[in-house]
This record gives structure tokens, C-alpha cells and sequence, in this order.
């Protein structure tokens, strides 16, 4: 035979997804050099994630090419080995089961994404597709071919767990999924799988990394796994869609609140103005719970207040055990809610002129309005300077206070106040006792 019909030697290389393979170039350059073998390569460019997950709609045109590749190399008479790095090994897998009549010589396999129970058998024996040997290098510390079988089931971890065929020789070396392409291990492994009639490296030892192991498990386990990971998200949906109370402590839970602090049912008697102070409070809140913890001021005699819910007309005892050194004049409440909707009224009697409106709230309060009402006769004043007080609200936040032009009632909107945050709005009376002058300002 002469020596132009002896088949010459030609490396084929096909890349991975999301790259522009140019560790392909050096290696083309070490064979050139070190071996004068030739070589080439197919680039079907940056194969995105989500055509690596749906392979189907993408990779037919890209088999085509690469099998026109290998029939034009081998009608030239070249001895072809290819060399395929993690989906560039799926499409040469899937090129051969596709066609039964594509030769090639050698077969060199690294990062590989196919599944571990493919028919490399067939390929190898049936079908005598590959002449020499079929090597799969596999890294003990590469996490994407077993990401890909959890992701995927058209994809395996044959690039880290071997191929488990007799046909193919699988060798193990404690790297990750780019780490087949630096200088050192071209020259002591990937240069002699290439080139070698028979390449048998020394076998490694090295346990696989834990993150690979606990992957590699998890694809053995893939029915409880998608149970426990369906059940999660279940349960986290249910939370993020009813938002329980129970986990306002990871998530930001809030309300609006409206509160009407009405004291028009003060009347005159005997020269003396009769206290009545009536708190009607609607709580719109974005998270479920069966009952809002409502907050009452003891009056100065101590006597309790009378508290309402919006469809109950009788009246509700404090939660025991609240009070605390905190806030001693404070009481606790439960007030029903329907819906993510609770109504209260709270009613109190006896005690001196009114001087300020007091709110605190057990969650964030994105928008709060606060209405003031008084008797007829009664006008409302600001103090001088800005009404809010205890250091929450800058003097700008005045802004959001606005006083009837009859003067009896004054209207607060959007105060956002953080949780258990106590604002007080301070105001003046000018006719409480028919006096005519206006009450002190009573700063807290």
C-alpha cells in the first residue's frame, strides 16, 4: 500500500455551551507542534441555557453540520479522533445513535453530559462506529454533569460518575469542568488521549468533592427529591400568597390603618364640658391572622375603657398578663379579623381636656390617616412649631396634617410609622370650657 493511502491522523473538536471554546486554539497549536497532527473544529457559537434545556428545537442544524464535517473528513481519508467537551459530547453521542454508517477512529470524551445508561455498546460493538478506543475523562470536583441529569433527563453525569460501559474506558482525576484545558494536564493526560494507540493513565484515588457526592445523590433519589422540593414550594406559595402572621418574621408584614378619635358626644353641663373620647379604628392588613392585639390608654382614674368590636356590641376584657414596665398605661385587646379586615371602638369616659392623639401599631403602618373631631364650638390649634413628637417625625411632616376651615376637626394622611413606634400629635383647644382662650400645648 502506499504511503498516500495510509489514513493520516485528524483531531476534531466540538466545545461546551456558554463559551467560545478558546482553549481550542492551544490545543490545535500543541498538536501542530509536538505531533504535526491536524486539526479543526465546528463552533456553533454560544450555546445559551435554555437551548441546553430544550436541545430538541435547537440542536438538529447543528448535528447536520458537524455530520458534514465528519463525512468530508473521511471521504479525504483521515483517521479522525473526536474530542468533546460536556454538551459537545451530548451532540456527538446523539450524532452517532443518529446515524448508524458515521466512522470515526477514536472517541475522547471529557466533562460529558450524556446519560449513564447510554448504549455506548451498540456504538462500539453493534454498530462498529468507533474503531479505537472510547476514553471518558472524568472530574471528581465538576458539578455541572450532575446538575444537568437534576435538571434534565435527557442528560447524565457520565462526565463525573463514569459511563459504567464495558466499551468504554472511564479515568478519574480530582478537577472541575474547565480544568481539562490547562497546560499541565494537556501534557500529561489530554496530549496522549489524543495521540496514543492505547492511553492508560495512572488511576486516581481521590475521594469525589462533597458537593458532587451530594448532587450525584440526589439524582439517585429524584422522586423523593421533586416530592420534597413540590411540598416546599407549596408551602412557600401558601405562605407568600396568605402571608400567615407566623412568618412576618421573614417577611415584611404591614397594614393601613384609619382611626377616628371623636370626642363630639363632650357636652356642656353646669359650666363643665363632659368627657367622651370615642376611637373607631379600621385595620386593612396584608397578612392573615384570626386577631389584632389592639392597644388602650388607662384613664387617669384607672377605670377601663369600653372596647367594641364592629359586629359584636359587647364589650371585650383586656388580654391578661400584657401590661408591663414598657408601658404601664397601656392595655392589650383582641380584635377579630374577617378577611384581612378588622374594625374596633374604643370608648372612654371622664378625664381633662384633650391635648394630643396617641397611636402605636404592632406592625409597619404604610399609611396611616388619623381624624380629629370636635364638639361644635370646640377649634383645634397646632402647636407652635410641629405636633408630632417623641423624635419620629422631621418638622416637614406637619405637611400631612390639614385643619377644617370650621375648625373643628383636623385630618392626618399617609404617616408611615414603623412597628411598635408610638406617635403622638399634639394640639391646642380653644373653647373647651367656653373660656375662649386656647388650652397649653401639653408636649410628650
Amino acid at each position: 500500500m502506499d504511503a498516500s493511502d495510509e489514513a493520516r491522523p485528524y483531531v476534531y473538536f466540538i466545545h461546551g455551551i456558554r463559551t467560545y471554546a478558546d482553549w481550542i486554539p492551544r490545543f490545535r497549536q500543541h498538536l501542530r507542534d509536538k505531533h504535526g497532527i491536524e486539526s479543526g473544529y465546528r463552533s456553533y457559537g454560544r450555546f445559551s441555557l435554555l437551548k441546553f434545556l430544550f436541545p430538541r428545537y435547537y440542536l438538529r442544524d447543528i448535528i447536520d453540520l458537524i455530520r458534514n464535517d465528519l463525512k468530508g473528513l473521511e471521504s479525504k481519508k483521515y483517521s479522525v479522533t473526536v474530542v468533546a467537551h460536556s454538551f459537545g459530547a451530548y451532540i456527538i453521542y446523539r450524532l452517532l445513535r443518529r446515524d448508524p454508517f458515521l466512522k470515526i477512529e477514536k472517541l475522547v470524551l471529557c466533562g460529558a453530559v450524556i446519560q449513564r445508561r447510554a448504549r455506548w455498546i451498540d456504538v462500539k460493538l453493534f454498530y462498529k462506529q468507533i474503531s479505537g478506543q472510547i476514553i471518558n475523562l472524568c472530574g471528581k470536583r465538576d458539578p455541572f454533569p450532575p446538575l444537568a441529569e437534576l435538571a434534565c433527563r435527557r442528560f447524565g453525569a457520565t462526565g463525573v460518575a463514569g459511563a459504567g460501559d464495558p466499551s468504554v474506558d472511564d479515568y478519574f482525576f480530582p478537577i472541575g469542568h474547565s480544568e481539562f484545558f490547562t497546560d499541565e494536564f494537556l501534557d500529561k493526560y489530554f496530549s496522549p488521549a489524543m495521540c496514543d494507540v492505547h492511553f492508560k493513565p495512572k488511576l486516581d484515588s481521590a475521594p469525589f468533592a462533597w458537593y458532587v457526592s451530594a448532587i450525584l445523590y440526589i439524582c439517585s433519589h429524584k422522586t423523593i427529591t421533586k416530592a420534597i422540593i413540590a411540598s416546599a414550594a407549596m408551602i412557600i406559595g401558601a405562605i407568600v400568597w396568605f402571608r400567615p402572621e407566623f412568618a412576618c418574621g421573614v417577611m415584611k408584614c404591614s397594614m393601613n390603618v384609619y382611626r377616628e378619635d371623636d370626642y363630639r358626644g363632650s357636652f356642656m353641663e353646669n359650666g363643665t364640658r363632659n368627657f367622651s373620647h370615642v376611637v373607631r379604628s379600621s385595620y386593612a392588613l396584608n397578612f392573615l391572622a384570626s386577631e389584632y392585639l389592639g392597644r388602650a390608654g388607662l384613664a387617669k382614674d384607672e377605670n377601663m375603657p369600653k372596647v367594641f368590636e364592629l359586629d359584636e356590641r359587647h364589650a371585650k376584657k383586656p388580654v391578661e398578663g400584657y401590661q408591663s414596665k414598657l408601658e404601664p398605661d397601656f392595655n392589650l385587646y383582641d380584635i377579630s379579623v374577617y378577611g384581612y379586615h378588622a374594625d374596633s371602638v374604643f370608648e372612654f369616659n371622664g378625664g381633662d381636656a384633650p391635648s394630643a392623639s396617641s397611636y402605636i401599631g404592632n406592625f409597619l403602618t404604610k399609611n396611616l390617616t388619623v381624624e380629629i373631631r370636635m364638639p361644635q364650638g370646640v377649634e383645634i390649634e397646632p402647636c407652635d412649631g410641629h405636633s408630632f413628637s417623641s423624635g419620629i417625625f422631621p418638622k416637614e411632616f406637619a405637611d400631612v396634617c390639614h385643619i377644617s376651615p370650621t375648625g373643628y376637626s383636623l385630618t392626618c394622611t399617609d404617616i408611615n410609622l414603623p412597628a411598635r413606634q408610638r406617635l403622638y400629635y399634639n394640639f391646642k383647644l380653644k373653647g373647651w370650657d367656653n373660656k375662649g382662650d386656647a388650652e397649653e400645648c401639653k408636649k410628650r
